[in-house]
């Protein structure tokens, strides 16, 4: 029985082969007329194989591969599909030539028949390269788009009241504990940030608030009066009749204080009590007995421009699928009071060890520590103002023009207006706040659409 299983084994094995060789043999001499086999069949092995162990010219696909990197026509055309340089040639040539010898009358009517049926050959000719240029450019934007949207990158800096060795190397840490990576690092001075009002573009919207608009321009929301009503037991049109309501530079005349005086009190309030933020840097504090808003920011440009003072600053950059902009604010950065931040985040830990740290005072809502960006834009507005990143140089910022809203748009934008959305106009840093990259630049092209035309403030 083993002797009979042996043979019925090598039969099969025997029986294998031969169909195979068979099949084989049979490509071989009747070879499919399939392109694909032409390019990779046996034939073109043996090309390469011949080629290679004699002396003439070099294999075929090496051939090939050269003739293709040294012809930028055909590098264009496997993009594209269209051969555009070929086509001036050939007018270029048509152009130089010199005249024919004129037809004779009869000659001239059969003649002019296949010129007006080319015409319309030749204006197809000449329409599709701008085609597949602009099928290119969409490629492209697509791309930019696509790349932006699988990064997180955002501008952090120290504040002046808490730049030192031992707070960097906190900073540093706990970027590095989150897979954060550092692309850059630096310091700017205090007699710079004044200089170029670095300060006045950064809290751009923050500071009209407290310096230029007065309150009845304001856009308060009906979620902002409602929490107004509540916490102070008087509506917020009626305050403003009442003329109660001011900005910082007008509250503080109206206190007979200094702007720093205003800020030390401003300091003082109690978040949800006797301050109240209406939006992304929009506070409204109980002040003495009138309603401040953003009574913070004078007294806080002072600590940016003190000479001899600076900010230190990182750029960094994360993967979205590690950590979301709302993690990383909420949990790594923490939220604006330290005093009840996440207590693992950079402000929290510099609050409750500031003594350890070296610095002067305990960090408040103010003080807080660390700034860093509330959203990508935002992260884009910080790079191009403290940075002096153009905005095409900016990958955000390349991504933001290639989802189709204008440059003009974008550079309005970092002024953080107040744009028309679904029905109401709302602060254009609270819309994005938060957002990861793909989903704000979504957001962005959306909100472009909206406002397209519609004024900015």
């Amino acid at each position: 029985y083993a002797e009979f299983k042996q043979q019925c084994v090598s039969l099969r094995l025997f029986v294998f082969a031969g169909v195979t060789g068979g099949c084989a043999l049979a490509l071989m001499v009747n070879p499919p007329k399939s392109s694909y086999w032409m390019r990779w069949g046996p034939s073109y092995w043996y090309s390469n194989l011949k080629d290679a162990f004699s002396t003439g010219a070099p294999p075929l696909f090496l051939t090939e591969k050269a003739q293709h990197l040294s012809d930028p026509i055909a590098a264009y055309n496997s993009i594209v599909g269209s051969t555009p340089k070929k086509v001036e040639k050939t007018e270029k040539k048509s152009a130089g030539a010199p005249p024919a010898a004129a037809p004779a009358p009869a000659a001239s009517k059969a003649a002019a028949k296949p010129a007006a049926a080319a015409a319309p050959a030749a204006a197809a000719a000449a329409v599709a390269p701008t085609g597949s240029v602009a099928d290119l450019e969409q490629r492209v934007a697509e791309l930019e788009v696509h790349k932006a949207g699988q990064s997180h990158s955002a501008f952090v800096f120290i504040k002046p009241h808490a730049v030192c060795d031992k707070v960097k190397d906190l900073v540093k840490l706990k970027l590095e504990a989150a897979n954060i990576t550092i692309l850059s690092e630096g310091d700017i001075a205090a007699e710079q940030i004044d200089t170029k009002q670095l300060i006045d573009t950064h809290y751009g919207a923050i500071a009209a608030k407290a310096v230029k608009q007065r309150p009845d321009s304001l856009n308060v929301s009906a979620k902002a009066q409602g929490e107004f009503e509540k916490s102070f037991g008087m509506k917020w049109q009626d305050a403003l009749k009442q003329g109660l309501v001011f900005n910082a530079m007008d509250g503080a005349e109206k206190l007979g204080v200094s702007t720093s005086d205003l800020g030390a009190k401003w300091g003082t309030l109690k978040k949800g009590s006797t301050l109240l933020k209406f939006g992304g840097g929009f506070y409204c504090g109980k002040v003495d007995g009138i309603f401040v808003i953003n009574g913070f920011y004078m007294d806080m440009r002072s600590k940016f421009t003190t000479p001899g003072t600076s900010i230190h600053y990182y750029t960094v950059e994360w993967s979205p699928r590690e950590l979301s902009w709302a993690k990383f604010r909420n949990e790594i950065l923490g939220t604006t009071d330290p005093a009840t931040a996440d207590l693992c985040s950079m402000r929290h830990l510099i609050y409750s060890n500031w003594q350890g740290l070296g610095l002067k005072a305990q960090p408040d809502t103010g003080d807080n520590g660390v700034h860093a960006s509330a959203s990508p834009f935002e992260a884009l507005a910080e790079r191009t103002n403290w940075l002096s990143v153009p905005l095409a140089q900016d990958r955000f910022g390349r991504a933001m023009l290639s989802a189709g809203v204008p440059a003009a748009t974008v550079q309005a934008w970092c002024d953080d207006p107040a744009v028309p959305f679904e029905g109401k106009k709302t602060s254009l840093f609270d819309l994005l706040e938060d957002l990861d990259s793909a989903a704000c630049l979504k957001k962005a092209r959306a909100i472009s659409s909206a406002s397209a035309g519609a004024p900015l403030r």
